[in-house]
């Protein structure tokens, strides 16, 4: 085999490795990205009628969790049907929206809660 023929054939194979290293790769990506897609979604919603309630000293008609445990790539989903924005955890929600947020790292998320007599909630993360 001449020298050019060697050449060639080399730089084919480099060019056949380099597309099948960008192939996996691509694969690999795409194979995270929906992990993070397929957790459960916990949601909640904020009935009207809640800060009345709580503004009454009375238990709300649906107090969310005082904690909750979920892992990554889980989703905590909250609707407010209320007249007053509420807090729940880190996430704050008006009237008539909707936040959901899902989390991609693990840890304990511990904010204030206006949903309910208790006054913390801690989201626990694994």
């Amino acid at each position: 085999m001449s020298d050019a023929t060697e050449s060639r054939s080399g730089n084919a194979f480099l060019i056949i490795a380099a597309v099948m290293v960008l192939a996996f790769g691509a694969i690999i990506a795409t194979m995270l990205l929906r992990s993070d897609s397929s957790g459960t979604n916990y949601y909640y919603v904020i009935v009207a009628g809640t800060q009345d309630r709580l503004d009454q000293g009375r238990t709300p008609e649906r107090e969310l969790p005082v904690s909750l445990s979920m892992k990554m790539g889980d989703s905590l989903e909250v609707k407010n049907e209320d007249r007053v924005a509420h807090s729940y955890s880190f996430l704050t929600i008006r009237p008539g929206e909707t936040v959901k947020y899902t989390f991609k790292t693990r840890g304990e998320f511990i904010g204030a809660c206006t949903v309910g007599l208790h006054k913390s909630v801690t989201v626990s993360v694994t």
